[in-house]
């Protein structure tokens, strides 16, 4: 299982789906959130499991510039353009892992 398929089984094992349910008797009253299913991840179809991979490297790619708070954490001692070089490398290499 690659990086990017770990990340996608916890993004999906932590997610549980609600649906809205409007009781008829009582329209004004707000909708109420039932509990869907859970689908386990190896019973996943291989769409929904595409689906999640995908959208976990959304995720990556969007995390893969530091923000300056990230940035600011950085110990003083070293050139932080090779600690950004690093984390960039790192997500790349998830990115691309097969």
């Amino acid at each position: 299982m690659t990086y990017l398929e770990q990340a996608a089984r916890a993004y999906h094992d932590s997610t549980r789906q609600f649906r809205y349910i409007r009781d008829c008797e009582f329209p004004g009253k707000p909708p109420v959130a039932k509990p869907m299913p859970f689908v386990e991840w190896d019973k996943l179809d291989d769409d929904t499991k595409a689906e999640r991979v995908k959208q976990v490297r959304a995720v990556l790619t969007a995390i893969r510039e530091p923000s300056e708070g990230m940035i600011a954490a950085l110990p003083g001692d070293h050139e932080r353009e090779v600690y950004v070089a690093d984390w960039q490398t790192m997500i790349d290499a998830a990115l691309t892992e097969r």
